[in-house]
């Protein structure tokens, strides 16, 4: 039986809720309430791998808080399902837009701006017995380095904008989803996953014509900072 994974998406959504409504000094005790006794946090430099809930509050969430005032979560993706790698299996909740604030304290060294930031985020959240257990978050901090007037990296070859969400404005699935379309979907990933790590370089065909195989004509890249979006 196919599950529509409406319980775990229900606490994650509350989830959101209250840390988004939350003072900065609340911020552990909201954590504490819906994060297990072991909870792990995964991401990116200088933050990496952080234990338990007050470690997440106090190292990442109170700082980023402070810097972005009026912090706001403007999600563009929100999607459940089961993960079944190896020592990652269980379900796992999505969601993906931008952190939005007024850039007002510095954060990471990053001297303020006074002006709105977008800190682009996609959040992963392990949901067992009731209680995020795993979380593991990406955030592009060489993005927002860029709308406060730096430059980390060479001149990218692709546009450097603030993402939109998807075309259709269907990615907030936050009700019960058709199972056949996420297998359609995963097996399309997986098939492209497959394509292009068999690439040879070019010596037998141009990467362009094997992306034709998984990708349509008009399909958008959004790539990270540094790289940039394009057709």
């Amino acid at each position: 039986m196919d599950m529509d994974f409406s319980e775990q998406k229900q606490i994650i959504k509350k989830f959101y809720v209250d840390l988004d409504a939350a003072s900065k000094q609340d911020l552990p005790a909201i954590l504490e309430q819906y994060c297990g006794a072991d909870y792990f946090w995964r991401g990116f430099h200088p933050f990496n791998e952080l234990q338990g809930a007050e470690q997440v509050a106090t190292t990442f969430w109170q700082p980023l808080r402070t810097a972005l005032t009026s912090l706001q979560r403007r999600m563009d993706i929100f999607m459940a399902g089961e993960n079944k790698l190896p020592n990652h299996e269980g379900v796992w909740v999505i969601s993906m837009g931008h952190l939005m604030g007024l850039f007002d304290i510095p954060w990471l060294g990053l001297a303020p701006t006074g002006k709105i930031a977008m800190l682009r985020y996609c959040e992963f959240h392990k949901v067992e017995q009731g209680k995020i257990t795993e979380t593991a978050m990406f955030f592009d901090i060489p993005h927002l380095m860029m709308q406060a007037g730096l430059s980390p990296f060479p001149p990218q070859t692709a546009a450097h904008l603030v993402q939109p969400g998807p075309v259709t404005h269907e990615g907030l699935m936050f009700d019960p989803q058709n199972p056949e379309e996420g297998r359609k979907t995963l097996a399309a990933i997986e098939h492209m996953f497959g394509d292009i790590k068999t690439w040879k370089g070019g010596r037998e065909e141009p990467l362009v014509d094997e992306l034709r195989r998984s990708w349509t004509e008009d399909m958008i890249w959004w790539g990270p900072a540094g790289i940039g979006a394009t057709y």
